[in-house]
């Protein structure tokens, strides 16, 4: 679930979503979005994600394995729902099937955590019942250094295909380039950038709607990015905007609650 926010010719942000919805949440359902311009993920290819569920919903955000019991994810998914009713399905390529599945014990949301400043701190760690393990499910160990262009990452998640369309069953991944954070706020994001953020993507190649929470890895197999929000989805001029997982705001939060 990606969040878009439509930016209005006023000047005016209305959040529903990424700058025209958050890579994610829908009102009639909890939150979710799509890879644009990817392609099937192979099995093992990504061994960490996982995908977050709702009760009677299924899935509706990634995330990431990040030890035996912590998952991690953007604050904005499991925001005002109740962990009793969430599970997560990791070791398979499809968000419905296969795999192993666990329940949620808790979720905790960055304290700064903040919608009305465009999702600052959108991170949160999710604690797990039981030990996740198994067949094509390994933690992925986290960054200490942000990401810089023209550095490309893995982007991966079940999100629409395009901008409001419909979503894959197979696992999609794409590669984007990092953009200059500069750059991405005086092309139209403006002071919504911040250094605990990052931007990733290029025209025809995003994350979208569903793929919110889900990790942005580098060549090295090292996660350096959680997908949070945006405008549209591979819209030409408008990159994903990602929460900077080596931010010392979000690193020592992972970290304080997690032990990782």
């Amino acid at each position: 679930m990606k969040l878009v926010v439509l930016l209005l010719l006023s000047g005016f942000l209305a959040i529903d979503g990424r700058f025209t919805h958050l890579r994610g949440r829908n009102p009639a359902k909890p939150p979710g979005s799509l890879i644009v311009g990817g392609e099937d993920a192979a099995p093992g290819q990504f061994p960490w994600i996982g995908a977050l569920q709702y009760d009677g919903f299924g899935q509706f955000c990634g995330g990431s394995v990040i030890s035996d019991h912590w998952f991690l994810t953007a604050a904005h998914c499991p925001e005002g729902l109740s962990a009793t009713y969430m599970s997560i399905r990791v070791g398979s390529r499809y968000h419905d099937t296969g795999g192993q599945e666990y329940r949620l014990i808790r979720y905790i949301m960055h304290p700064e955590y903040y919608v009305a400043s465009m999702y600052d701190f959108d991170v949160a760690v999710c604690e797990i019942q039981g030990i996740i393990g198994g067949p094509n499910i390994r933690p992925v160990p986290l960054a200490s250094v942000e990401p810089l262009p023209p550095q490309r990452l893995f982007v991966a998640g079940w999100g629409a295909l395009e901008w409001q369309g419909p979503g894959p069953h197979i696992l999609q991944f794409v590669r984007v380039p990092v953009v200059d954070r500069q750059v991405c706020a005086d092309g139209g994001y403006y002071e919504y950038i911040r250094d605990n953020m990052f931007c990733a993507g290029e025209y025809g190649r995003d994350s979208c709607q569903g793929d919110s929470g889900g990790p942005l890895t580098d060549t090295n197999n090292i996660q350096v990015g959680i997908v949070s929000w945006g405008n549209g989805c591979a819209w030409d001029g408008w990159p994903g905007v990602n929460t900077n997982i080596a931010y010392p705001g979000v690193r020592d939060f992972i970290r304080n609650h997690t032990g990782v």
